[in-house]
């Protein structure tokens, strides 16, 4: 038998192969890894610079005075998050019109007053509860629902080619009862108006369209929430899937069943509180922009209802010294949590709630964050934070013309006096700065 000698040529061919291979893979791990630290420290640069900025406003704040051609209108992303529950037939306070026909004029009459801006968007999240075990579904166009919540979403959109909403009624049935049920009419889809309060879902739909929106240019976010009932679904809180499951597995559709299980109706009110507090982080990160929330609570009087709404420490204690069950175990339940985030709201607006007050609640809302979308704009770059002082090589490295020539834009709010800082990245943003250099010229 004869002694194989060696490797043949096939197969040091394929060993060359296989270490090539490694090779690839081995240098691909190390780009990847040189790439993760450059963004970690590219964003870690970033806070430093806005940092700086901010140092700079406070010191420069006469920049912002008599700024002539960066004064602009940004636009708007508003979301009206509405009750569409059954008791929206019922009448409101001192007048012969129902709580969904007061609220169809008040959203027109707010609607009249964003269509002064072609740069404003709005969106819709229709919400109602559970009728069945089905859960929850979207509301076929045209059609009425049968063993399905309502829960009708409508994507953020220019509000110039949002219709006027109207309203009406057909005939509905399931297997437990029929009859003729109202509507609203939101560009050619009808939302029933039917159902238990399942306030959850509806927090959950308007954070979808913000998220699924858009951003190409600079926005505010507005939500709009309105009930005219305290929640009777909902599910408990999960840290670890907030915005997920959004069917209910809490209530039944009675505040009958919330007064004899307390502690449902505490699980309920908690979650949605929370829910609405990340909703609002999330918008901020999304849109670098300070977030409106306004929530309006009609016919809301009980002191639990109106802390869900508006979770200041006053209404907090107002729990503490009621003697009413739901109160008092929502303010043991509340205590016992370490993390206990309030006030997410902007303004809230509860009680006996008439026609004409209904809509100059929502006027006022428009006007407002109308008055918001005004902002005064100055640049800098972060050569000149260098420069001034600053910003120093340990917070950052000037590499070469783009990076000393960074725009940084900050924004300030004429109806908040609030300020905003980021690096500029957009044309729009480019736009703004240019602006402002020829004013500065001029």
């Amino acid at each position: 038998m004869t002694r194989r000698k060696g490797f043949t040529l096939v197969e040091l061919l394929s060993v060359l192969v296989i270490l090539a291979i490694l090779v690839l893979i081995v240098a691909n791990l190390v780009t990847r890894n040189v790439q993760n630290a450059k963004e970690e420290v590219s964003e870690s640069q970033e806070k430093s610079i806005l940092n700086a900025a901010e140092k700079w406003s406070i010191e420069h704040s006469d920049a912002f005075d008599d700024v002539e051609g960066t004064t602009i209108n940004v636009g708007l992303d508003l979301v009206f998050v509405v009750d569409v529950s059954g008791s929206m037939a019922e009448k409101l306070s001192g007048s012969s019109t129902t709580r969904y026909e007061g609220t169809q004029n008040a959203i027109n009459s707010a609607l009249e007053i964003l269509k002064q801006s072609e740069k404003n968007r709005v969106g819709f999240a229709f919400y109602s509860g559970l009728t069945s075990s089905r859960g929850s579904c979207e509301n076929v166009a045209g059609t009425a629902n049968k063993d399905c919540s309502v829960v009708a979403s409508f994507p953020l959109t220019p509000v110039s080619s949002i219709q006027e909403i109207t309203h009406g009624q057909h005939y509905w049935h399931n297997n437990r009862r029929e009859g003729k049920v109202p509507y609203f009419t939101v560009n050619g889809k009808l939302v029933d108006i039917n159902g238990g309060t399942y306030t959850l879902i509806g927090i959950q739909k308007a954070r979808d369209l913000f998220l699924n929106a858009n951003d190409k240019e600079s926005r505010i976010p507005v939500v709009v929430l309105l009930t005219d009932g305290e929640p009777t679904y909902g599910r408990k809180y999960n840290e670890s899937n907030i915005f997920g499951e959004a069917n209910s597995s809490l209530g039944n559709g009675t505040t009958n069943k919330l007064t004899e299980n307390p502690s449902t109706n505490s699980e309920i009110i908690w979650s949605i509180m929370k829910t609405s507090y990340e909703l609002k982080k999330d918008l901020n990160q999304k849109y670098q922009a300070d977030v409106y929330y306004y929530t309006i609570g009609i016919g809301i009087t009980s002191k639990y209802g109106t802390f869900m709404l508006n979770p200041s420490q006053d209404n907090y204690a107002a729990l503490s010294e009621s003697t009413n069950k739901l109160d008092k175990n929502l303010y043991t339940f509340i205590n016992g949590k370490s993390d206990k985030n309030y006030n997410y709201p902007t303004q809230s607006f509860t009680g006996e709630i008439s026609a004409e007050a209904l809509k100059n609640i929502f006027v006022d809302i428009a006007t407002q964050v109308t008055e918001a979308t005004k902002v005064t704009s100055v640049c800098v770059t972060v050569e000149d934070l260098y420069k001034d002082g600053y910003l120093t090589t340990k917070d950052i490295e000037l590499e070469g013309k783009s990076a000393a020539t960074q725009d940084v834009l900050m924004n300030y709010s004429e109806a908040t006096h609030q300020y905003s800082f980021n690096l500029v990245k957009t044309e729009e943003q480019q736009k703004i700065c240019n602006a402002y250099r020829a004013s500065k010229e001029a």
